[in-house]
């Protein structure tokens, strides 16, 4: 017997072909995966490879299926894979999920929430659950007749009345995310983290949902880094960014989230401790004071949402006009070719791996030059281009109570406001397209769409299944 084997206990040998069972289209990385955030159990991904080999179960190579099952053709009502889009910052099928699994004890969690969208995007569309596009939409490759007719059955005998008064919290607006240094200093930066203020955001363009901003706070504190879009700092680098980069070099101790009243919406209160920092710049503006130290590395070049930039780390001395040393940050440079000027600058007082945080920066802003120049279109203009002050908090019923699974349709038209609201009015039943998954984000491809519509979802920042999600 493997040695490996011998290592390797029963019960995580039968945890391992009991989702591999359940779930055959998983890849190793993906049991494994499934395995720690299931059963908090760490095991490799070549330990799983054995455990499956010793049963005669060989993995293909390549894409597996759990990929493959939305590529093989173009998606029908493509559309329903928006509204799980947006309620990524809604939390709808994970609260209803939660709450009805007292309903349904022997149902695992993540598979009950899966049968919830299939359930209710088919009825929002009143059409067969069986069709491909909503079991692709729902994340299933086969359709669980057994556990649809078990739901169903349920639903008709315990007639479910969920409460959805906590749901209305995670639609309430961050107008600014409020810093507290160390040195008993204060910064400000908006709801969407795309620049600074020298007091509380009052545009609401830059305002953004709390569970949007919490998700990116959250990857913030646990990577120990500050990230914001851009400075508006004209020809020199301007005294607020220097201050609010003196203050997180001195420590960050807490962090709230205001409202456009300037009230408390939520603390966030840790461990003091001094985090890196990001902070875009447009090099056509910030033009003077900067000091290149030492020889100019090579660009390289990164791949990212399918294609290619370049970029360089160089250690760079930023003056300003009435102090004479000024201060030393290194500063990343990003252009499209080699030869070519950079187009985007961010200022970091990180020295080494910067390329994860880059890719994660450019997760969050990937149109970075053509967004400053349209926010600064919005400020100049003030408030004409605003955002209806209309609160999404209003689509979300205190109630729902489920008889039948038609009843489930209720979710899709709850999201299908919020999107049309939030996003813009469009048809979203009949839709059709492709979607390409990458490592860290997903395009959900729609020609049909209006730029405007692409460009106002692409600067929601929402999620498909953790993976960032654009329309293109």
């Amino acid at each position: 017997m493997n040695k490996r084997l011998e290592r390797i206990s029963r019960h995580l040998k039968n945890l391992v072909l009991k989702e591999k069972r359940k779930s055959p289209y998983l890849g190793v990385r993906a049991v494994a995966a499934l395995l720690k955030e299931k059963y908090k159990v760490d095991i490799s991904k070549s330990a799983v490879h054995s455990i499956l080999s010793s049963q005669g179960i060989k993995e293909k190579k390549g894409r597996k299926q759990s990929l493959l099952m939305y590529r093989k053709q173009e998606i029908e009502i493509l559309g329903l894979l928006l509204l799980r889009c947006i309620d990524s910052e809604v939390g709808l099928f994970e609260h209803i999920a939660g709450e009805l699994g007292v309903y349904f004890a022997k149902v695992e969690q993540n598979l009950l929430r899966k049968i919830i969208m299939l359930v209710s995007f088919s009825s929002f569309c009143k059409e067969d659950p069986r069709k491909k596009c909503f079991l692709r939409t729902a994340g299933f490759y086969t359709f669980p007749s057994r556990k649809i007719d078990y739901f169903s059955k349920r639903i008709r005998d315990c007639k479910p009345a969920i409460n959805l008064q906590g749901l209305r919290k995670n639609l309430n607006l961050v107008s600014t995310v409020k810093f507290y240094f160390e040195n008993n200093d204060v910064g400000y930066c908006d709801g969407r983290f795309s620049t600074f203020w020298d007091s509380p955001c009052y545009m609401r363009d830059f305002f953004a949902p709390i569970r949007v901003v919490k998700r990116k706070i959250n990857w913030m504190l646990k990577n120990k880094v500050v990230m914001v879009n851009y400075t508006k700092s004209f020809d020199y680098l301007s005294p607020l960014i220097l201050r609010f980069a003196n203050g997180l070099i001195s420590g960050l101790k807490k962090i709230e989230l205001l409202t456009e009243k300037e009230e408390v919406l939520e603390e966030l209160r840790f461990t003091p401790f001094k985090p890196d920092f990001f902070f875009g710049y447009y090099p056509k503006i910030l033009s003077k004071g900067i000091v290149l130290i030492g020889k100019q590395p090579r660009f390289k070049k990164l791949s990212w949402l399918g294609e290619d930039i370049f970029y360089v780390s160089l250690l760079t001395k930023f003056l300003q006009p009435k102090e004479k040393q000024g201060v030393t940050f290194n500063n990343v440079l990003i252009a499209p070719k080699k030869k070519f000027l950079p187009f985007w600058g961010l200022v970091t007082n990180k020295k080494q791996g910067i390329e994860p945080f880059l890719k994660q920066y450019l997760l969050y802003w990937p149109y970075m030059e053509k967004s400053f120049s349209q926010e600064m279109e919005i400020m100049e203009k003030f408030y004409s281009t605003k955002l209806e002050k209309k609160d999404l908090s209003e689509f979300i019923p205190q109630t729902i109570v489920f008889e039948e699974k038609e009843d489930f349709a209720r979710i899709g038209e709850i999201l299908a406001s919020i999107f049309n609201q939030r996003i813009g009015e469009i048809e979203l039943k009949s839709t059709k397209g492709k979607l390409i998954l990458g490592k860290d984000f997903c395009k959900i491809m729609i020609r049909s769409f209006p730029a405007q519509i692409k460009k106002k979802f692409n600067d929601a920042c929402l999620y498909l299944d953790e993976k960032r999600a654009f329309l293109v």
